[in-house]
């Protein structure tokens, strides 16, 4: 095992042995086989709640190790977790899970060990129809927390909401301030849009599949965006849907439009890489040498996943839980050649269920039982 990796472990399991409650930490592996060698960590914990802590507390490694704000959303809707990704970015801010009537005991220890002050809530509905619900706001403030909220009627309003406290909207083209838009039904697409989206402020828009909503057009005029990258291809987001943008006057819009939601999480990461490569955002990052990968049916394992890929500077791909498919498989191999000599930084959200070491042991050609 490489010093670097050995590194990590240690690092990791110091950061986790000062919180009050345990979580899991990550764990790393160092294979060098195939294309060039890749170093393997995973954040994989017993529940979607210890993996989203896991995450945070590398967040925070990264950032230091103090923080002032926390961005907390309810575990149970990905709408609320995705559009959150570029605001907590930009408050320099990891993502953490909450139970909806409930601060968890690991989630308090970890508020306290790093500092936080301010915990901004996200959830869509009000009141005691909220995603996260007062009891949560009253358990913050009773710890000594500033307990902040932002909220919509509805996820489309959510998303609407969290832009309108992003500051200093960046943009993916010379052309002026870009907005990414996706199916608020659809999770992947959205997921594979947080880590450009937390790096560059871009807002993350929801909409129907069949029309633009009223306050998303709303927005896209009050902000000025000249830019708009739309997830997914017509059976996502309707032809209408972009109709009404160019009747907007927003005529600068990219499609990503895969076959799967795999084709479209890798066109993503490659449009992302081109644009950062080509000197079109004057940014260095998202070179291709490290990467993310989560399961592509279900969102949790990855809910807090892209203020972190933001500051690793690394895109999400997605993948069966059993097996990589052949298109994701073929962006890892793409990526380890540009990483090599030196070994693609690899983070795996979720444990053996999520994505199984067998899958990956598969596309690495190990055999665990020669």
């Amino acid at each position: 095992m490489s010093r670097r990796v050995v590194a990590s472990i240690i690092s990791a399991v110091l950061a986790a042995a000062v919180l009050a409650a345990p979580v899991t930490v990550a764990s790393a592996q160092a294979v060098e086989t195939g294309p060039g060698p890749v170093d393997i960590e995973r954040f994989g914990a017993e529940d979607r709640y210890a993996t989203s802590l896991q995450m945070a507390e590398a967040f925070v490694d990264g950032a230091g190790g103090s923080i002032e704000n926390v961005v907390m959303v309810s575990a149970k809707h990905w709408y609320d977790a995705v559009v959150s990704a570029p605001l907590a970015a930009a408050l320099g801010a990891p993502v953490v899970m909450t139970p909806p009537d409930e601060l968890r005991a690991d989630t308090l220890a970890f508020l306290k060990q790093v500092n936080a002050k301010q915990v901004h809530v996200v959830s869509t509905g009000i009141g005691p129809h909220s995603n996260v619900s007062p009891q949560v706001h009253a358990d913050l403030r009773e710890a000594g927390f500033a307990s902040l909220g932002t909220h919509g009627t509805d996820r489309y309003d959510t998303s609407v909401a969290i832009t309108r406290r992003l500051f200093g909207i960046g943009g993916l083209t010379r052309f002026g301030r870009t907005a990414i838009i996706a199916n608020g039904e659809v999770f992947a697409d959205a997921l594979v849009a947080g880590p450009v989206a937390s790096k560059l402020r871009l807002p993350v828009l929801l909409t129907p599949r069949d029309e633009l909503h009223p306050e998303v057009a709303r927005y896209l005029q009050e902000r000025d965006i000249a830019h708009v990258v739309l997830m997914g291809g017509t059976a996502a987001l309707s032809e209408d849907v972009e109709a009404v943008i160019r009747e907007l006057g927003i005529t600068n819009i990219d499609r990503m439009a895969g076959k799967t939601r795999f084709d479209t999480a890798t066109m993503t990461a490659r449009y992302v890489a081109a644009k950062f490569a080509t000197g079109t955002v004057d940014v260095d990052c998202f070179d291709g040498t490290r990467v993310g990968l989560a399961r592509g049916d279900v969102p949790f394992d990855a809910f807090s996943a892209a203020p972190l890929l933001a500051q690793l500077c690394a895109s999400l791909v997605l993948t069966n839980p059993k097996a990589l498919p052949d298109v994701t498989a073929q962006f890892l191999d793409d990526a380890r050649l540009t990483a090599s000599p030196d070994p693609l930084g690899l983070s795996v959200f979720g444990g053996d269920a999520a994505v199984s070491q067998s899958a990956l042991d598969a596309y690495l050609g190990i055999d665990r039982e020669a």
